[in-house]
């Protein structure tokens, strides 16, 4: 698929087949993902993917907002996104390179983040990306490490059916040239 295609048809999918994705698949996204870029190369960026029953279910049941859990339910998989905190856009010292501070990692875990949902457009999948989750349990339910902030889950899946395009806003309400 041609990258302007992949960017024009990606839509957020809220309605899944069931068909399960093969693990090489997944594995093929997240790598593609890992091209995204960083800040000074840090690659601070975690991705913890969701292919049990349980893993899957728990995330159902205690990790995400009930409107997601039901858009999602024959999801074959979720991607937990997060980035480890106080590197990107800190000093040696520890202390902020500029008023961001973790917003770095945040902006860089946003990349990798459509890095992600476009190449597994690119591969046929389809994706939600959902940051209405309770972040504390999924980082209990799925052990990520403290200095982790989670940013996103995304769910991935074959879609059941294709969403039509929202309208864009014209590009004179979001462009300023100068």
């Amino acid at each position: 698929m041609e990258f302007n295609e992949v960017l024009q048809t990606r839509r957020s999918i809220r309605s899944y087949t069931g068909e399960a994705l093969c693990h090489e698949t997944l594995e093929e996204i997240v790598k593609l993902a890992q091209f995204a870029p960083s800040w000074k190369n840090q690659q601070t960026t975690r991705y913890y993917v969701l292919e049990s029953k349980q893993a899957l279910d728990q995330m159902r049941e205690e990790g995400l907002a009930p409107f997601n859990a039901q858009r999602t339910m024959k999801a074959s998989n979720y991607i937990i996104i997060t980035f480890v905190k106080d590197v990107v856009g800190y000093n040696e010292d520890g202390t902020p390179t500029n008023e961001l501070g973790n917003g770095w990692g945040c902006f860089d875990a946003g990349i990798a983040c459509q890095s992600l949902i476009l190449a597994a457009k690119d591969k046929g999948v389809g994706t939600l990306i959902m940051g209405i989750r309770d972040a504390q349990k999924i980082k209990e339910l799925y052990d990520i490490p403290e200095n982790e902030v989670v940013t996103a889950v995304v769910s991935l899946g074959y879609a059941d059916k294709e969403p039509s395009i929202n309208p864009r806003k014209d590009i004179s309400e979001q462009v300023r040239y100068k």
